[in-house]
């Protein structure tokens, strides 16, 4: 995890916070901004999913991988995100106590969302973890895909949020062509 966060804050620190004071912000609100550029601000619009096998005994409480992909691939086709050939990933990973009959004594899940982070001017490239939720609970295959399903949902609002935010929009629009681009004369 520690590598994941210094490939973020090595890509903060590539590219500056110059305007940050220029702006009334303090520098930390800036890099929370930029952070949740890099975080979220996907260079395409679709994500694919990966969900954890199960252990074996997921069954005897009625759950199923298939009835957690779906859960998870149909709150992201509802948004329209999913896409099966998309680099970014939702990332789903369970650990789930010994069912006593439909019961769950314990699981914990934890959605991350994966995708490519480059920074040119350190020719740096790694599938990194930029976000995350999850956390513990306890009770049937619905209670559990109810949770699941909320993390999921957590996930949505926030990606969306920071796409229409305006530094993605501005990341996404056209960029003239810099000083050392040749122009067809």
């Amino acid at each position: 995890m520690a590598a994941r966060w210094t490939v973020a804050l090595v890509m903060l620190a590539a590219i500056g916070t110059a305007g940050a004071e220029d702006s009334g912000k303090t520098i930390q609100q800036e890099m929370a901004e930029q952070l949740d550029l890099f975080s979220l601000c996907s260079p395409g619009e679709r994500i694919d999913v990966v969900v954890d096998d199960l252990p074996a005994h997921a069954a005897g409480a009625g759950l199923t991988g298939d009835a957690i992909r779906e859960a998870v691939e149909g709150r992201l086709r509802r948004a329209r995100l999913l896409d099966p050939n998309a680099e970014p990933l939702v990332h789903v990973e369970i650990i789930l106590g010994e069912p006593e009959g439909e019961h769950i004594p314990f699981y914990s899940v934890e959605v991350r969302y994966l995708r490519d982070l480059v920074a040119e001017r350190l020719r740096l490239s790694a599938l990194a973890e930029t976000w995350s939720t999850g956390g513990a609970g306890q009770g049937d295959a619905a209670s559990f895909l109810d949770h699941l399903g909320s993390y999921v949902d957590a996930f949505i609002a926030e990606y969306r949020r920071v796409r229409d935010g305006d530094a993605c929009v501005d990341a996404a629009k056209p960029r003239p062509p810099g000083p050392d681009s040749q122009s067809g004369a």
